[in-house]
Protein backbone atom coordinates (compact mmCIF):
# COMPACT_ATOMS: atom_id res chain seq x y z
CA UNK A 1 0.00 0.00 0.00
CA UNK A 2 1.38 3.32 -0.84
CA UNK A 3 0.77 6.14 1.84
CA UNK A 4 1.32 10.30 0.98
CA UNK A 5 1.67 12.07 3.97
CA UNK A 6 0.65 15.65 4.32
CA UNK A 7 2.05 18.27 7.05
CA UNK A 8 2.08 21.93 7.15
CA UNK A 9 5.90 21.69 7.59
CA UNK A 10 8.59 19.44 9.25
CA UNK A 11 9.92 22.32 12.10
CA UNK A 12 10.01 21.37 15.72
CA UNK A 13 6.37 21.76 16.75
CA UNK A 14 4.53 18.91 17.93
CA UNK A 15 2.25 18.42 14.36
CA UNK A 16 5.48 18.21 12.71
CA UNK A 17 6.53 15.59 15.15
CA UNK A 18 3.96 13.30 14.89
CA UNK A 19 3.77 13.44 11.07
CA UNK A 20 7.53 12.32 10.97
CA UNK A 21 7.02 9.51 13.61
CA UNK A 22 3.65 8.15 11.96
CA UNK A 23 5.80 8.34 8.16
CA UNK A 24 8.84 6.23 9.73
CA UNK A 25 6.58 3.56 11.62
CA UNK A 26 4.17 3.32 8.77
CA UNK A 27 7.97 2.62 6.47
CA UNK A 28 8.91 0.07 8.68
CA UNK A 29 5.71 -1.57 8.83
CA UNK A 30 6.18 -2.62 4.93
CA UNK A 31 4.75 0.65 3.42
CA UNK A 32 5.63 2.96 0.66
CA UNK A 33 5.42 6.21 2.12
CA UNK A 34 6.33 9.65 1.16
CA UNK A 35 5.35 13.26 2.78
CA UNK A 36 4.55 16.12 1.34
CA UNK A 37 5.03 19.36 3.31
CA UNK A 38 3.97 22.76 2.94
CA UNK A 39 6.77 24.67 3.82
CA UNK A 40 10.46 23.78 2.83
CA UNK A 41 13.32 23.17 5.13
CA UNK A 42 13.17 21.63 8.95
CA UNK A 43 15.84 19.14 10.85
CA UNK A 44 12.56 16.65 10.28
CA UNK A 45 12.94 16.54 6.59
CA UNK A 46 16.80 15.21 6.97
CA UNK A 47 15.86 12.51 9.69
CA UNK A 48 13.02 11.02 6.88
CA UNK A 49 15.38 11.65 4.07
CA UNK A 50 18.29 9.82 5.95
CA UNK A 51 15.63 6.46 6.71
CA UNK A 52 14.74 6.82 2.83
CA UNK A 53 11.38 8.53 3.00
CA UNK A 54 11.54 10.90 -0.10
CA UNK A 55 10.23 14.66 0.99
CA UNK A 56 8.36 16.78 -1.49
CA UNK A 57 7.71 20.39 -0.92
CA UNK A 58 5.80 21.67 -4.10
CA UNK A 59 3.03 20.32 -6.82
CA UNK A 60 5.45 20.12 -9.74
CA UNK A 61 7.12 17.27 -8.00
CA UNK A 62 3.91 15.83 -7.15
CA UNK A 63 3.00 15.80 -10.30
CA UNK A 64 6.20 14.26 -11.25
CA UNK A 65 5.49 11.76 -9.01
CA UNK A 66 2.40 10.80 -10.58
CA UNK A 67 3.86 10.77 -14.06
CA UNK A 68 6.18 7.56 -12.77
CA UNK A 69 3.55 6.06 -11.62
CA UNK A 70 3.55 6.26 -8.35
CA UNK A 71 -0.50 6.86 -6.51
CA UNK A 72 -0.98 7.06 -2.79
CA UNK A 73 -3.61 4.31 -2.00
CA UNK A 74 -3.85 6.68 0.83
CA UNK A 75 -3.23 10.47 2.02
CA UNK A 76 -2.95 10.82 5.71
CA UNK A 77 -3.33 14.54 5.98
CA UNK A 78 -1.96 16.37 9.30
CA UNK A 79 -4.52 19.31 8.50
CA UNK A 80 -2.98 21.96 10.90
CA UNK A 81 -2.11 24.82 8.74
CA UNK A 82 -2.37 22.69 5.59
CA UNK A 83 -3.80 25.80 3.12
CA UNK A 84 -7.59 24.65 1.23
CA UNK A 85 -5.58 25.46 -2.31
CA UNK A 86 -2.98 22.76 -1.40
CA UNK A 87 -5.65 20.60 -0.18
CA UNK A 88 -7.65 20.68 -3.62
CA UNK A 89 -4.17 19.94 -5.59
CA UNK A 90 -3.23 16.94 -4.13
CA UNK A 91 -6.76 15.83 -3.85
CA UNK A 92 -7.78 16.54 -7.93
CA UNK A 93 -4.27 14.92 -8.99
CA UNK A 94 -5.14 11.86 -6.52
CA UNK A 95 -8.85 11.58 -6.45
CA UNK A 96 -8.84 8.11 -6.00
CA UNK A 97 -6.74 7.87 -2.85
CA UNK A 98 -9.04 7.65 0.57
CA UNK A 99 -7.88 10.85 2.84
CA UNK A 100 -7.59 10.58 7.14
CA UNK A 101 -7.27 13.72 8.64
CA UNK A 102 -4.75 13.88 11.91
CA UNK A 103 -7.80 16.73 13.61
CA UNK A 104 -5.42 18.49 15.47
CA UNK A 105 -8.01 20.97 17.42
CA UNK A 106 -11.25 18.91 17.90
CA UNK A 107 -12.89 21.02 15.70
CA UNK A 108 -14.37 20.30 11.74
CA UNK A 109 -12.14 22.03 8.89
CA UNK A 110 -12.52 22.96 5.40
CA UNK A 111 -11.51 19.12 4.13
CA UNK A 112 -14.46 17.58 6.33
CA UNK A 113 -16.57 16.76 2.87
CA UNK A 114 -13.57 14.89 1.60
CA UNK A 115 -12.78 12.83 4.29
CA UNK A 116 -13.16 8.86 4.76
CA UNK A 117 -12.74 9.55 8.49
CA UNK A 118 -11.32 12.12 10.67
CA UNK A 119 -9.17 10.84 13.29
CA UNK A 120 -8.97 12.50 17.01
CA UNK A 121 -6.44 12.52 19.11
CA UNK A 122 -8.51 11.31 22.28
CA UNK A 123 -11.90 10.63 24.10
CA UNK A 124 -12.51 14.28 25.13
CA UNK A 125 -11.63 15.58 21.26
CA UNK A 126 -13.60 12.87 20.27
CA UNK A 127 -16.69 13.81 22.17
CA UNK A 128 -15.52 17.70 21.21
CA UNK A 129 -15.60 16.92 17.48
CA UNK A 130 -19.19 15.29 17.58
CA UNK A 131 -20.67 17.79 19.28
CA UNK A 132 -20.72 20.28 15.83
CA UNK A 133 -23.63 20.07 13.52
CA UNK A 134 -21.80 19.30 10.77
CA UNK A 135 -19.99 15.80 11.98
CA UNK A 136 -22.96 14.54 12.72
CA UNK A 137 -22.77 11.88 9.15
CA UNK A 138 -18.79 11.86 8.99
CA UNK A 139 -16.66 8.84 10.32
CA UNK A 140 -14.81 9.95 13.33
CA UNK A 141 -12.46 7.63 15.22
CA UNK A 142 -9.71 8.17 18.03
CA UNK A 143 -5.96 7.51 16.86
CA UNK A 144 -3.53 9.10 19.33
CA UNK A 145 -0.19 10.96 18.68
CA UNK A 146 2.29 8.38 17.59
CA UNK A 147 5.82 9.00 20.21
CA UNK A 148 8.82 7.57 19.58
CA UNK A 149 9.17 6.20 23.27
CA UNK A 150 12.72 4.80 22.43
CA UNK A 151 13.96 8.41 22.90
CA UNK A 152 12.70 9.18 26.47
CA UNK A 153 13.75 7.30 29.42
CA UNK A 154 14.64 8.49 32.91
CA UNK A 155 18.51 10.06 33.32
CA UNK A 156 20.84 8.37 35.37
CA UNK A 157 21.86 10.09 38.40
CA UNK A 158 25.26 11.54 36.98
CA UNK A 159 23.37 12.99 34.08
CA UNK A 160 21.15 14.21 36.57
CA UNK A 161 23.82 16.17 38.80
CA UNK A 162 25.68 17.17 35.49
CA UNK A 163 22.32 18.84 33.78
CA UNK A 164 21.37 20.56 36.98
CA UNK A 165 24.92 21.86 37.47
CA UNK A 166 25.05 23.64 33.98
CA UNK A 167 22.21 25.36 34.19
CA UNK A 168 23.20 26.82 37.89
CA UNK A 169 20.14 24.53 39.60
CA UNK A 170 21.20 23.67 43.38
CA UNK A 171 21.66 19.95 44.60
CA UNK A 172 18.21 20.72 47.26
CA UNK A 173 16.30 22.83 44.43
CA UNK A 174 12.89 21.16 44.39
CA UNK A 175 12.32 22.14 40.42
CA UNK A 176 9.12 22.76 38.96
CA UNK A 177 9.30 22.18 34.95
CA UNK A 178 7.46 23.17 32.35
CA UNK A 179 8.14 22.59 28.55
CA UNK A 180 6.47 24.38 25.84
CA UNK A 181 6.22 26.12 22.67
CA UNK A 182 5.94 30.27 22.43
CA UNK A 183 2.55 30.64 21.82
CA UNK A 184 -0.05 32.23 24.31
CA UNK A 185 -2.56 30.09 24.22
CA UNK A 186 -0.26 27.16 24.97
CA UNK A 187 0.83 29.38 28.25
CA UNK A 188 -1.77 30.19 30.77
CA UNK A 189 0.10 32.95 32.68
CA UNK A 190 -1.03 31.79 35.93
CA UNK A 191 1.48 29.69 36.64
CA UNK A 192 3.44 32.30 38.10
CA UNK A 193 1.32 33.04 40.88
CA UNK A 194 0.98 29.23 41.57
CA UNK A 195 4.36 29.37 41.98
CA UNK A 196 4.63 32.50 44.26
CA UNK A 197 1.94 30.93 46.75
CA UNK A 198 3.97 27.13 46.51
CA UNK A 199 7.23 29.15 46.91
CA UNK A 200 6.61 31.25 49.82
CA UNK A 201 5.98 27.49 52.13
CA UNK A 202 8.45 25.78 50.36
CA UNK A 203 11.65 28.48 49.39
CA UNK A 204 13.84 25.46 47.67
CA UNK A 205 10.81 25.64 44.92
CA UNK A 206 12.31 26.93 41.40
CA UNK A 207 10.35 27.07 38.29
CA UNK A 208 12.05 26.19 34.97
CA UNK A 209 10.45 27.80 31.80
CA UNK A 210 11.37 26.28 28.36
CA UNK A 211 9.83 28.12 25.78
CA UNK A 212 7.87 30.52 27.48
CA UNK A 213 5.09 32.58 25.84
CA UNK A 214 5.86 36.15 25.39
CA UNK A 215 2.54 36.71 28.15
CA UNK A 216 4.34 34.57 30.61
CA UNK A 217 7.97 36.54 30.02
CA UNK A 218 6.06 39.81 30.59
CA UNK A 219 4.39 38.93 33.79
CA UNK A 220 7.65 37.61 35.25
CA UNK A 221 9.74 40.95 34.40
CA UNK A 222 6.75 42.81 36.30
CA UNK A 223 7.36 40.65 39.32
CA UNK A 224 8.01 43.52 42.14
CA UNK A 225 9.77 40.66 44.94
CA UNK A 226 13.39 39.69 43.69
CA UNK A 227 13.62 36.77 45.70
CA UNK A 228 10.95 35.06 43.75
CA UNK A 229 12.11 36.48 40.45
CA UNK A 230 15.71 34.88 40.98
CA UNK A 231 14.00 31.90 41.64
CA UNK A 232 12.57 31.26 37.93
CA UNK A 233 14.48 29.70 35.12
CA UNK A 234 13.64 31.10 31.66
CA UNK A 235 15.28 28.90 29.04
CA UNK A 236 14.43 29.78 24.92
CA UNK A 237 14.53 26.79 23.57
CA UNK A 238 15.42 23.32 23.70
CA UNK A 239 16.09 21.59 19.98
CA UNK A 240 16.71 17.36 20.10
CA UNK A 241 15.19 14.80 22.05
CA UNK A 242 18.40 14.12 23.75
CA UNK A 243 18.16 17.95 25.05
CA UNK A 244 14.92 17.24 26.18
CA UNK A 245 15.14 13.99 27.79
CA UNK A 246 18.20 15.68 30.57
CA UNK A 247 15.35 18.86 30.78
CA UNK A 248 13.06 16.15 32.27
CA UNK A 249 15.73 14.03 33.98
CA UNK A 250 16.81 17.38 35.96
CA UNK A 251 13.31 18.22 37.42
CA UNK A 252 11.33 17.17 39.63
CA UNK A 253 7.87 18.09 39.10
CA UNK A 254 6.30 19.05 35.50
CA UNK A 255 3.38 21.47 35.86
CA UNK A 256 1.19 21.82 33.28
CA UNK A 257 -1.47 24.56 32.90
CA UNK A 258 -2.54 26.28 29.21
CA UNK A 259 -5.47 28.69 28.75
CA UNK A 260 -6.42 26.39 25.82
CA UNK A 261 -5.18 23.05 27.67
CA UNK A 262 -4.22 20.24 24.99
CA UNK A 263 -5.65 18.45 22.07
CA UNK A 264 -2.83 15.66 23.07
CA UNK A 265 0.18 17.10 25.06
CA UNK A 266 3.22 15.14 23.89
CA UNK A 267 5.74 16.85 26.49
CA UNK A 268 3.50 15.20 29.00
CA UNK A 269 4.01 11.85 27.65
CA UNK A 270 7.56 12.55 27.15
CA UNK A 271 7.88 14.02 30.61
CA UNK A 272 6.10 10.82 32.03
CA UNK A 273 8.56 8.36 30.15
CA UNK A 274 11.57 10.08 31.82
CA UNK A 275 10.55 10.03 35.48
CA UNK A 276 8.82 13.10 35.80
CA UNK A 277 5.26 12.57 37.57
CA UNK A 278 2.71 15.64 35.79
CA UNK A 279 0.57 18.04 37.66
CA UNK A 280 -1.70 19.43 35.30
CA UNK A 281 -4.87 21.66 34.99
CA UNK A 282 -8.37 20.27 33.28
CA UNK A 283 -9.74 23.55 30.84
CA UNK A 284 -13.11 22.05 30.18
CA UNK A 285 -14.14 24.89 28.72
CA UNK A 286 -11.39 24.21 26.03
CA UNK A 287 -9.55 21.28 25.16
CA UNK A 288 -8.63 19.02 27.50
CA UNK A 289 -6.65 16.06 26.48
CA UNK A 290 -4.02 16.68 28.67
CA UNK A 291 -6.75 14.95 31.84
CA UNK A 292 -6.06 12.06 29.64
CA UNK A 293 -2.61 11.60 28.51
CA UNK A 294 -1.78 12.22 32.21
CA UNK A 295 -4.22 10.02 33.80
CA UNK A 296 -5.11 10.93 37.56
CA UNK A 297 -3.11 8.71 40.19
CA UNK A 298 -1.37 7.19 36.77
CA UNK A 299 1.49 9.49 35.64
CA UNK A 300 0.75 12.06 37.94
CA UNK A 301 -2.05 14.67 39.81
CA UNK A 302 -4.64 16.13 37.41
CA UNK A 303 -6.56 18.97 39.17
CA UNK A 304 -9.65 21.47 38.33
CA UNK A 305 -8.94 24.21 40.30
CA UNK A 306 -6.04 26.41 41.61
CA UNK A 307 -6.08 25.37 45.10
CA UNK A 308 -6.08 21.45 43.33
CA UNK A 309 -3.14 22.35 42.10
CA UNK A 310 -1.41 23.51 45.17
CA UNK A 311 -2.64 20.77 46.79
CA UNK A 312 -1.10 18.68 44.22
CA UNK A 313 2.34 19.82 44.21
CA UNK A 314 2.68 20.13 48.09
CA UNK A 315 2.14 16.11 48.32
CA UNK A 316 4.77 15.64 45.39
CA UNK A 317 7.20 17.86 47.16
CA UNK A 318 6.03 16.08 50.89
CA UNK A 319 6.05 12.72 49.13
CA UNK A 320 8.84 12.23 46.74
CA UNK A 321 8.22 8.40 46.19
CA UNK A 322 4.78 8.54 45.46
CA UNK A 323 5.55 10.99 42.67
CA UNK A 324 8.12 8.30 41.19
CA UNK A 325 6.00 5.73 41.50
CA UNK A 326 2.87 7.63 39.33
CA UNK A 327 5.68 8.41 36.79
CA UNK A 328 6.86 4.40 36.40
CA UNK A 329 3.11 3.18 35.98
CA UNK A 330 2.47 5.81 33.72
CA UNK A 331 5.58 5.15 31.37
CA UNK A 332 4.33 1.70 31.17
CA UNK A 333 0.19 3.35 29.88
CA UNK A 334 2.33 5.35 27.59
CA UNK A 335 4.46 2.66 26.09
CA UNK A 336 1.19 0.63 25.79
CA UNK A 337 -0.95 3.37 23.94
CA UNK A 338 0.98 6.05 22.71
CA UNK A 339 4.01 4.82 21.22
CA UNK A 340 4.70 4.50 17.67
CA UNK A 341 3.89 0.96 17.15
CA UNK A 342 0.81 1.15 18.81
CA UNK A 343 -0.48 3.89 17.28
CA UNK A 344 0.29 2.41 13.75
CA UNK A 345 -1.44 -0.92 14.58
CA UNK A 346 -4.75 1.42 15.15
CA UNK A 347 -4.42 2.97 12.10
CA UNK A 348 -3.81 -0.07 10.26
CA UNK A 349 -6.96 -1.33 11.86
CA UNK A 350 -8.77 1.96 10.79
CA UNK A 351 -7.48 1.70 7.04
CA UNK A 352 -9.00 -1.91 6.77
CA UNK A 353 -12.40 -1.13 7.69
CA UNK A 354 -12.11 -2.79 11.33
CA UNK A 355 -12.75 0.17 13.78
CA UNK A 356 -15.72 1.80 13.74
CA UNK A 357 -16.85 5.32 14.58
CA UNK A 358 -16.58 5.59 18.63
CA UNK A 359 -19.77 6.97 20.37
CA UNK A 360 -18.63 9.65 23.78
CA UNK A 361 -21.82 9.62 26.24
CA UNK A 362 -22.55 11.86 29.54
CA UNK A 363 -21.52 8.95 31.79
CA UNK A 364 -18.16 9.08 30.30
CA UNK A 365 -17.52 13.05 30.55
CA UNK A 366 -18.78 13.03 34.14
CA UNK A 367 -16.40 10.43 34.96
CA UNK A 368 -13.66 12.10 33.38
CA UNK A 369 -13.95 15.47 34.99
CA UNK A 370 -14.35 13.49 38.48
CA UNK A 371 -11.07 12.17 37.92
CA UNK A 372 -8.80 14.78 39.74
CA UNK A 373 -7.96 15.47 43.56
CA UNK A 374 -10.46 17.86 43.43
CA UNK A 375 -14.02 18.42 43.00
CA UNK A 376 -15.20 19.77 39.04
CA UNK A 377 -16.05 23.38 38.72
CA UNK A 378 -20.10 23.57 39.69
CA UNK A 379 -22.20 23.18 36.69
CA UNK A 380 -20.20 22.39 34.24
CA UNK A 381 -21.50 19.09 33.64
CA UNK A 382 -24.96 20.79 32.60
CA UNK A 383 -23.06 23.56 30.43
CA UNK A 384 -21.03 20.63 28.49
CA UNK A 385 -24.01 18.31 27.55
CA UNK A 386 -26.16 21.83 26.46
CA UNK A 387 -22.95 22.48 24.19
CA UNK A 388 -24.30 20.33 21.08
CA UNK A 389 -27.94 22.16 21.09
CA UNK A 390 -25.53 25.60 21.47
CA UNK A 391 -23.60 25.23 18.47
CA UNK A 392 -27.34 25.39 16.63
CA UNK A 393 -27.21 28.50 17.49
CA UNK A 394 -23.92 30.07 18.33
CA UNK A 395 -20.68 29.91 17.45
CA UNK A 396 -18.12 27.48 19.13
CA UNK A 397 -15.84 30.83 19.89
CA UNK A 398 -18.51 32.23 22.11
CA UNK A 399 -19.46 28.73 23.96
CA UNK A 400 -15.80 29.06 24.63
CA UNK A 401 -15.81 32.38 25.89
CA UNK A 402 -18.88 32.26 28.11
CA UNK A 403 -18.14 28.61 29.82
CA UNK A 404 -14.79 29.98 30.09
CA UNK A 405 -16.31 32.91 32.10
CA UNK A 406 -18.23 30.69 34.08
CA UNK A 407 -14.77 28.44 35.12
CA UNK A 408 -13.84 31.69 35.92
CA UNK A 409 -15.95 32.46 38.86
CA UNK A 410 -15.03 29.25 40.42
CA UNK A 411 -11.47 28.79 40.08
CA UNK A 412 -8.49 31.62 39.43
CA UNK A 413 -6.44 29.30 37.90
CA UNK A 414 -8.19 30.58 34.58
CA UNK A 415 -6.69 32.88 32.47
CA UNK A 416 -9.40 35.18 30.57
Amino acid sequence: MKILTVVCGLGIGGTERTAENFSIGLMRCGYDVKVYASSEGGERAENLRQLGIEVMYSYSELHELKNSGWTPDVIHLHSLRVSMEAFMLIHNLFPGARIYEQNVFCTPTKFTPYLSSSLQLSQWCLWYYSQFPSTKRVSKTILPNAINVSNFYPCSLVEREDTRRSYGIAPDDFVLLRVGQPYNGKWNHKIIDVFIDFHKKYPRALLWLVGASPSVVHKISRLPNKSVKNRILLTDKLIGDEKLRLCYGASDVFLHMARIGETFGIVLAEAILCGLPVVTHQTPYSENSQAEVVGHLRGGLVANRYGGIIAALERLYLEPEFGKKLAITGATVIKERYSIQSSINLFQSIMRGEVHSWKYVTKDLKIYLRDAIDAPIPGILFLLCMKKVLLYVVPDKYCRFFFRFWCRLFDKAVQM
